[in-house]
């Protein structure tokens, strides 16, 4: 019941780390505070996004990440 209809495909993995890696760009870039703030909230929708499209039952979730792949360019 618990992991019933959740896998773990490895787009979806990779976009989870790179949401963890995009909040910690200010101990590792040295990032200043208008770009510090939008790397951390950035960094947590995507850790959001990814994780809720693990389940099979929301996985169109996905391309959320496309418009936050977005804001980053």
């Amino acid at each position: 019941f618990v992991t019933g209809g959740v896998n773990f495909p490895w787009t979806l993995v990779a976009s989870t780390l790179l949401g963890a890696l995009l909040m910690t760009t200010p101990l590792l870039f040295g990032t200043q505070p208008p770009l510090y703030f939008s790397d951390h909230v950035l960094g947590c929708l995507i850790i959001m996004v990814a994780v809720t499209a693990m389940a099979e039952v929301v996985r169109p979730v996905r391309f959320l990440n496309v418009v936050l792949g977005a804001w980053i360019a």
